[in-house]
């Protein structure tokens, strides 16, 4: 069920791709699943001005943190790697390539941009089209 990368791995990994229109608040959601009151472990590489409200993500943002999911009712412990692509059309061609080996997608969208959630439709159509889906 998980993708675990190498043997020495002590937690099955797990890789959810983050996506939808730029500055729709990908980063911080990311921000704050890695954050988790302290218990994350943030390796946030997304280049200079990564906390800069007016800077955008290029390319792809990848964070790590440990979570807790439940698998067959019992408590297992993961890594958590979250794929963040940019949202601008200027990476469009270029976001293909982070979309192999997920696990599990994120669609964002901004609750005050009505847009932003019309092309969610873009979003699924352009991840369903460019990748091999996990099968059930």
């Amino acid at each position: 069920m998980f993708a675990a990368d190498g043997c020495d791995d002590p937690f099955p990994s797990l890789r959810v791709l983050v996506m939808g229109d730029a500055a729709v608040g990908k980063t911080s959601l990311v921000e704050t699943i890695c954050s988790g009151g302290g218990r994350g472990l943030e390796n946030h590489d997304s280049g200079p001005g990564a906390g800069a409200q007016s800077e955008w993500t290029c390319g792809c943002a990848i964070s790590i943190t440990r979570e807790t999911v439940e698998v067959n009712l019992r408590p297992i412990e993961v890594e958590l790697e979250l794929w963040e692509v940019g949202g601008t059309q200027t990476y469009a061609a270029a976001r293909p390539v982070f979309f192999d080996s997920i696990d599990a997608a994120i669609l964002v969208y901004d609750v005050s941009n009505m847009k932003s959630y019309q092309n969610l439709v873009m979003w699924l159509f352009e991840l369903c089209t460019s990748a091999c889906l996990p099968s059930l």
